[in-house]
């Protein structure tokens, strides 16, 4: 029989291991000038995919991302939402999060297909929130598969009321398909997503600065006396 110590004792260690393969599961993947942390173990990448990163760009491709409706059948739908936990920047605050998505459709005559994208910031360093979000939709018209395409863009500082330069990201994506009648169809997938960040540049009596720092650096290497027995 388990005694209460040992169940206390065992759960403790459940508790642990939990935590490690956690911290485990999250990545830090940094590029020229951001960094991106994300828990790979998410269910979301079961629609999303895993990310991998391109430059300061987070690119998905995701595996399915579909939907289908079908002759008269009750509306598709599928929502799945990935989290990025940090994206932050040692160079500045953020500027601007950019994303962008596109994928394939395909809709005939009485029926209708429609994507969204819903964004929920945080501010790591503070109490700020905000949120954004793109939709699109298209009915039926039996002209074939066409490619959609969705922008939205994200102020940190606008959103917070101030700067920021450690945010973490919710990104919620809506695929939907419906018909109104028998030989109807409709489909819709997303096959391609990123989410792109950028830094404020800094201000320009800070670089003329720095500039001046290195110039009187070189100046003063220059003049320093040589040891004896070296010549310039």
């Amino acid at each position: 029989m388990t005694s209460p110590r040992q169940f206390v004792v065992a759960s403790l260690l459940l508790t642990s291991l939990l935590g490690v393969s956690r911290a485990d599961a999250m990545v830090v993947d940094c590029g020229p000038r951001i960094c991106f942390q994300y828990d790979e173990t998410q269910a979301a990448t079961a629609v999303f995919g895993l990310p991998f990163r391109v430059g300061d760009t987070l690119e998905f491709l995701p595996p399915a991302a579909a939907v289908l409706a079908e002759g008269g059948s009750s509306p598709a739908g599928l929502s799945a939402t990935f989290v990025i936990d940090r994206i932050f920047s040692s160079l500045g605050s953020l500027a601007a999060l950019q994303l962008h998505v596109e994928g394939d459709q395909d809709a005939t005559a009485g029926s209708s297909v429609g994507s969204s994208l819903d964004l929920q910031a945080f501010d790591n360093s503070g109490p700020g929130t905000g949120s954004g979000s793109a939709s699109y939709t298209a009915t039926g018209n039996g002209s074939g598969p066409r490619l959609w395409q969705l922008e939205a863009t994200l102020d940190p500082t606008g959103l917070f009321g101030g700067p920021s330069a450690d945010l973490r990201l919710q990104l919620t994506s809506l695929l939907s398909a419906s018909t109104d009648g028998a030989g109807a169809s409709g489909w819709i997938a997303t096959k391609y997503l990123a989410i792109s960040a950028t830094t404020v540049p800094a201000p320009p009596a800070l670089g003329l600065f720095l500039a001046t720092l290195a110039a009187a650096g070189v100046r003063a290497r220059r003049r320093a006396p040589l040891p004896a027995g070296r010549s310039a």
